[in-house]
């Protein structure tokens, strides 16, 4: 087939091949769409011919370009500025871009030296002292044809390195105390006797950061022995500290003693260092001083057998199921079926009451709460001091007895 001839486009000329090939060339300042008709036919004979029609587009020559953007940089006074200024420059056409070092920098800086790659890595080093702001220019290219450069400025500021870290948090500086104390039965009479003693055993824990030195204790009631020593942070000593302490008289009727001792030393800074001793065996746990270790008054109990007629109460208790003391004893109150037995706290609440108390029973205190709705009905009862009120009637006369005083929970 051939082409044997064609029509000229509306906005520019064109030359048409036999073979089919044609050059189209636009008028000047052309945008825009353009066409032509041709005619092909074929070597039969006869011959027969055709007509087609091309169209073209004629698009605007934008050419190749690349952009370079301005960048802005802070740092602090004698201190290397880094970055990469290619970071936010790009290319219309995608290529791919790179700083002409031979032309970089052209202009500045003027208070700093400048080492850049033409990756667009670079490193400022202000002059030493300098305070402010400086710049320098640089130039970017592409890889087009033609090739495409552009022109951007970075601008260093730098300023005095006015950042304080915040401080470190104060060390914790604590010491705590926890105070025993057991009263010495020394002639196994169970009952207790003018100038007989209560032991205390004394246990000093630093439970700070930092070592405490120069720890002593001292006592409103006793005289303590040993010390003064030095504690580590986390370390505990309850050897060295004792003390011994007479009972009075007064102390019997009172069947207990408190008391409360103090811990001194001092930290690092010179600093004295106080807690107030505190009772483990008493799980109140009042923080007298706000410093989070309890501080308890230590109550030693001085127990006593009283005895009345027929019956023997035994004023103290440790229900830990051990098979000793676990129960409130009152022997031979089964010789008196006709009684009542009502268990007190420090605040008057009734924990216990029970009529025709006894072991066959099965009704006796065991330290749990058994009393009016305000105590949970039940619960196991803390360590602590506790009052009772037993009334009994005799069998024989219908004489009603009535007993009253302290309890122990141990």
């Amino acid at each position: 087939m051939t082409v044997t001839g064609n029509t000229q486009p509306t906005n520019g000329s064109v030359t048409v091949n036999p073979d089919g090939t044609f050059a189209y060339t636009p008028e000047p300042g052309f945008v825009g769409e353009d066409s032509f008709e041709y005619t092909v036919c074929d070597d039969g004979t006869p011959s027969e011919c055709t007509t087609g029609t091309v169209t073209i587009e004629v698009t605007p020559d934008y050419g190749n370009s690349t952009v370079a953007n301005d960048d802005a940089y802070f740092g602090l006074i004698d201190n290397t500025i880094s970055g990469n200024v290619l970071d936010n420059d790009f290319d219309p056409e995608g290529q791919s871009q790179q700083v002409d070092v031979n032309a970089t920098p052209l202009n500045g800086p003027s208070n700093g030296t400048l080492e850049i790659n033409s990756d667009g890595s670079f490193i400022y080093t202000p002059n030493a002292g300098f305070i402010g702001t400086d710049q320098f220019t640089y130039q970017v290219s592409d890889t087009g044809s033609p090739v495409a450069t552009d022109v951007a400025t970075v601008y260093i500021s730098v300023r005095e390195d006015d950042y304080l870290p915040p401080p470190p948090p104060p060390a914790i500086v604590e010491l705590a105390l926890e105070k025993v104390g057991v009263f010495n039965d020394e002639n196994g009479d169970q009952r207790p006797q003018v100038g007989e003693t209560i032991t205390y055993t004394f246990t000093v824990y630093n439970t700070g950061e930092v070592t405490i030195s120069d720890i002593v204790i001292e006592d409103p009631l006793v005289d303590v022995l040993g010390g003064p020593i030095n504690l580590a942070p986390g370390e505990v000593d309850a050897t060295t500290f004792t003390a011994v302490y007479a009972i009075t008289q007064a102390d019997i009727e009172q069947l207990f003693v408190e008391n409360q001792a103090l811990v001194s030393g001092v930290d690092p800074s010179g600093d004295v260092i106080e807690d107030l001793s505190d009772d483990p065996n008493d799980d109140t746990n009042v923080d007298t001083n706000g410093n989070g270790n309890p501080d308890d008054i230590t109550v030693t109990i001085i127990p006593n057998v009283l005895s009345d007629e027929d019956i023997v109460i035994y004023n103290v208790m440790t229900p830990n199921g051990d098979g000793l003391n676990d129960i409130f004893m009152i022997e031979n109150i089964d010789d008196y079926p006709d009684n009542k037995v009502q268990i007190f706290n420090r605040w008057g609440v009734e924990v216990y009451s029970t009529e025709g108390y006894s072991i066959d029973n099965d009704n006796v205190f065991r330290g749990f709460s058994d009393g009016r709705a305000t105590v949970r009905r039940g619960e196991r009862l803390p360590t602590g001091t506790y009052y009772y009120i037993i009334e009994y009637a005799d069998p024989d006369t219908g004489e009603v007895r009535r007993k009253a005083s302290f309890l122990y929970i141990n």
